[in-house]
């Protein structure tokens, strides 16, 4: 997701395994959910477990929640996700995550 200065939102602007058109309605905040925070804290984030992703995703706003749910085309949430900002030119410009949907999890081994 890239940010967009002029209206203070992230937009998604390329995905894998998402129904792209549904992601492409979701506007987030920065601090909002995962990507809001990946970006507004300019730190790389590793959620392990599914309860680490709920946790960060928690504030994200209902509709925004439902693009995304609906947007997935496995049902269920991510079971963990790896999230990074993304700069250009030493400039905050987004956040990309890779969400896990299957079986298994991320890790730091």
């Amino acid at each position: 997701m890239l940010f967009d200065p002029s209206s203070g939102l992230f937009r998604a602007v390329a995905s894998f395994g998402f129904d792209a058109e549904k992601l492409k309605q979701i506007a987030l905040r920065e601090g909002e959910s995962i990507t809001g925070k990946v970006f507004a804290n300019a730190k790389a984030a590793l959620l392990s477990d599914p309860d680490q992703v709920a946790q960060a995703m928690a504030d994200m706003r209902e509709a925004n929640l439902n693009n995304f749910r609906s947007s997935l085309y496995k049902s269920g949430m991510p079971l963990c996700v790896l999230a990074s900002p993304i700069s250009w030119a030493a400039r905050a410009t987004g956040a990309g995550a890779g969400n896990h949907p299957g079986s298994g999890s991320f890790h730091r081994k």
